[in-house]
């Protein structure tokens, strides 16, 4: 069974799936770039957004761009304590995609640690 067609003629099935796909975005980037929390939040099933990720190229680029613009908010937000003197250390532990390291030829987790050097002031 296909999609229902309007009056208009357009997919009312895939009217559907780009208001979701948004509203999973949406609720992503509000969520920390968390996707147990966002698919809570909306509903929507955690294997159908990586089904989205993998049929749907422009998902998978505002996937990728939301969890990159995450990541930066979050080392800048480390780095701005660490040098006001809130934190003196701090380990930051990532996990990364299987696809992005395949796809990158580089490692899929990181682990950092940031800490305030300690020795004359800069």
């Amino acid at each position: 069974m296909s999609g229902c067609r309007s009056a208009t003629g357009i997919d009312r099935t895939a009217e559907k799936t780009a208001r979701r796909k948004k509203l999973f975005l949406t609720a992503f980037e509000r969520n920390a770039c968390d996707v147990t929390a966002a698919c809570k939040a909306t509903a929507i099933n955690r294997g159908q957004v990586y089904a989205w990720r993998k049929a749907d190229k422009e998902f998978e680029v505002a996937f990728i761009e939301a969890t990159e613009q995450d990541l930066d908010f979050t080392e800048s937000q480390l780095k701005k304590n660490i040098k006001s003197g809130k934190l003196q250390n701090t380990m930051l532990l990532a996990k990364g995609s299987l696809f992005l390291g395949r796809l990158t030829q580089l490692s899929d987790g990181i682990s950092l640690l940031l800490e305030r050097n300690r020795g004359g002031n800069r």
